[in-house]
């Protein structure tokens, strides 16, 4: 039992360290929504040829386009989700590493579940909302590109490094109790 505990904190680690890259390269992706002449990200707006009126290839979203209350509300959620992310790392390198004392070690557990369970929900809520609005564009031609599946497979990463944690925490319920 004590190889199975020890096993499902090294994959939630191994999980949250691919969330935080996959997380990290979704945020700074600039293909979220892919159109005919341009395509953009959370934070920039390409064009794929250059005009008269952009000499540049890409401008920060705001300088361009009217950015909707939808792309601020993902803009939050994502990095909130992805920050969280990088917290739960923190402390199951605490945990794994066996720095913090076995009292505080069933307190951190617990709250690195809550995290996951909270980076999951902000993560999702976020990307669904950006979605949701998305779709409804691609009659004018628009289409979800690679930084929406890399942010899709980032929410899904994190639902699995929460539902493995509480396995780990459920199989170990008697390690943790107080």
């Amino acid at each position: 039992m004590q190889i199975f505990a020890e096993a499902t904190l090294y994959a939630t680690a191994c999980i949250a360290v691919a969330t935080l890259g996959m997380g990290l390269c979704a945020i700074c992706g600039t293909h979220w929504v892919d159109a005919r002449t341009y395509h953009y990200g959370l934070w920039e707006y390409c064009f794929k040829y250059q005009s008269q009126t952009y000499s540049a290839k890409c401008y920060d979203i705001r300088d361009i386009v009217d950015v909707e209350g939808y792309h601020t509300f993902t803009q939050v959620f994502f990095v909130c989700g992805v920050a969280l992310c990088l917290v739960i790392l923190l402390m199951l390198g605490l945990i794994t590493c066996m720095v913090i004392n076995e009292e505080d070690r069933k307190l951190f557990i617990f709250v690195a579940l809550v995290f996951s369970i909270i980076q999951a929900s902000l993560l999702f809520i976020g990307l669904a909302v950006f979605q949701a609005k998305t779709d409804k564009l691609e009659s004018e031609g628009l289409d979800s590109d690679w930084g929406t599946a890399l942010g899709w497979t980032t929410a899904c990463l994190s639902v699995l490094n929460a539902i493995i944690m509480a396995v780990h925490v459920i199989m170990n319920r008697q390690h943790y109790q107080v």
